[in-house]
């Protein structure tokens, strides 16, 4: 385990946390099965390198975005991907 999530770290591919010397991966990310959901992974990947912290790009995904007329990116993501890769582009610019 410690491997796999090293490895999706790396790559910018999941959020995880370190709280109370533990290591969190939020649920979000993963599907019923708990592979990493894809559309999750590529906004993950994209707010990772802008510089963004794991703490904060796991906040961004469950924040109010006015880019999205005030619905959060975590609620959109499945319905509006573009509207949330709009969103991440406002963020940046």
């Amino acid at each position: 385990t410690g491997r796999w999530l090293r490895v999706r770290r790396e790559v910018r591919a999941l959020i995880a946390v370190e709280h109370r010397s533990e290591l969190w991966v939020p649920a979000f990310q993963l599907d019923d099965v708990h592979e990493i959901r894809a559309d999750v992974s590529a906004v993950t990947a994209r707010l990772l390198s802008f510089g963004m912290s794991d703490w904060a790009a796991w906040d961004w995904f469950h924040a109010a975005n006015t880019w999205l007329g005030g619905a959060r990116p975590i609620d959109e993501l499945e319905t509006r991907p573009a509207a949330v890769q709009t969103a991440v582009d406002g963020l940046v610019q």
